[in-house]
C-alpha cells in the first residue's frame, strides 16, 4: 500500500444510555477509548513516517455536538 499520506480520524461512538444518570463507566470509558484515544493511536502510527518523509496530512473531525452540548449527544460523547 506504501507510505501515508493522508490520516483523516472521524470514527466515533456513543452509548445509548448516555444521559449522566445513566451513563455506566464502562460506557463512558469505551467512547474515551474510541473517541479520543483512538484517534491519538492512529496519529501515533503515522506521524513518525510523515515527519521522516516531510510530507502528510492528518486531520481530525470532530462533532458539532462539541459546540453546543445536548442530552442527544450526552456527557461522554461531547
Amino acid at each position: 500500500w506504501g507510505p501515508v499520506g493522508l490520516l483523516v480520524n472521524a470514527a466515533g461512538t456513543n452509548a445509548p444510555r448516555r444521559a449522566l444518570e445513566v451513563l455506566s463507566l464502562e460506557d463512558y470509558r469505551a467512547m474515551l477509548d474510541a473517541n479520543l484515544n483512538g484517534a491519538f493511536y492512529c496519529v501515533q502510527a503515522v506521524l513518525p513516517s510523515m515527519r521522516e518523509r516531510g510530507s502528510g496530512t492528518i486531520v481530525n473531525v470532530v462533532s458539532d455536538a462539541g459546540k453546543q452540548a445536548s442530552p442527544k449527544a450526552g456527557p461522554g460523547y461531547v
